[in-house]
């Protein structure tokens, strides 16, 4: 890989790999750092990757191992009074805080169940791309995505009685 291919390939997913960290971790300044970890390590490895194929997968997988080891690192949330934090809000509120409402009932998921479900809901990678990034198998995937989903629909039925119709297409 040329400097010139990874300067391309930091202009193009630079964004993409900060954003997927960011919802993966929470945090937007630890996001900053790991990005510029990732783009370390692809930068490291250059002579090992293949540019014949699509550089996001191994971008992605970067992002996500890092992301994944960043989250063991600290303290898990207990789901106890924090759920009920994040989740005491009205029943009127609208979709864009319903979104938001989500991403932050992602911090109760499994590091695993989280990546899966970011990389398809959010980022609308296919089954066998996701498998890719994780690897893994596409059932391996879609049964994460299943338990995420799941999950995510338990938090929020538990606080708005199951009558919003966006918990419905989880």
């Amino acid at each position: 890989m040329t400097e010139a291919l990874f300067n391309d390939i930091i202009n193009q997913y630079a964004n993409a790999v900060q954003s997927l960290i960011r919802r993966m971790i929470g945090f937007q300044e630890a996001a900053r750092d790991l990005a510029q970890d990732v783009f370390m390590k692809l930068w490291n490895n250059r002579h090992s990757v293949d540019t014949s194929r699509p550089v996001f997968t191994y971008l992605y997988k970067l992002a996500i191992n890092s992301s994944i080891d960043y989250l063991r690192k600290i303290k898990p949330l207990s789901i106890g009074d924090e759920v009920n934090q994040i989740l005491s809000v009205d029943q009127n509120e609208n979709q864009a805080e319903l979104f938001e409402l989500i991403q932050k009932c992602l911090e109760f998921l499994k590091p695993k169940q989280k990546a899966v479900f970011i990389l398809r809901d959010f980022d609308g990678l296919t089954f066998e791309e996701i498998a890719k990034v994780l690897d893994t198998n596409e059932q391996n995937v879609r049964s994460n995505l299943h338990l995420a989903r799941r999950r995510l629909r338990e938090l929020l039925e538990e606080k708005f009685e199951a009558n919003l119709e966006y918990i419905n297409d989880l």
